[in-house]
């Protein structure tokens, strides 16, 4: 954390949830996903450029069945579906048309004390 300049433990904890997240999804979907957007470019940048990000931007190719499947998994492996807990979220009102678009919030537990932040990950 102090290596990288980053100033807020809670946007840190963002940060590795995001690391963790992709990774377990890879460990269950393997080649299926590609990891695409800001945290693609976190790859390629040295320590002292990188950012925190809230999300996590991915091309799934897997069948919606394998994401559902590797989504309960992960939620099974890191609590029990506890404190590790996947949410689809749904807009009201849609500007667009998306069917193939999924998107989730991550609800995940916290080293922070409420002073330092309420973690989620989008």
């Amino acid at each position: 954390m102090h290596e990288g300049g980053f100033n807020s433990i809670a946007k840190f904890e963002l940060f590795i949830w995001d690391l963790e997240t992709l990774l377990q999804l890879q460990r269950k979907l393997g080649d299926s996903i590609i990891l695409k957007g800001g945290a693609a470019v976190q790859f390629h940048v040295p320590i002292n450029l990188q950012r925190t990000s809230i999300d996590i931007d991915l091309i799934c190719t897997a069948t919606h069945k394998e994401l559902h499947r590797a989504i309960e998994n992960i939620e099974s492996d890191l609590s029990g579906g506890q404190y590790y807990k996947f949410q689809a979220y749904k807009p009201v009102n849609p500007m667009l048309s998306l069917d193939l678009l999924e998107t989730y919030y991550a609800r995940i537990p916290s080293i922070c004390s409420e002073q330092e932040g309420a973690v989620e990950i989008l």
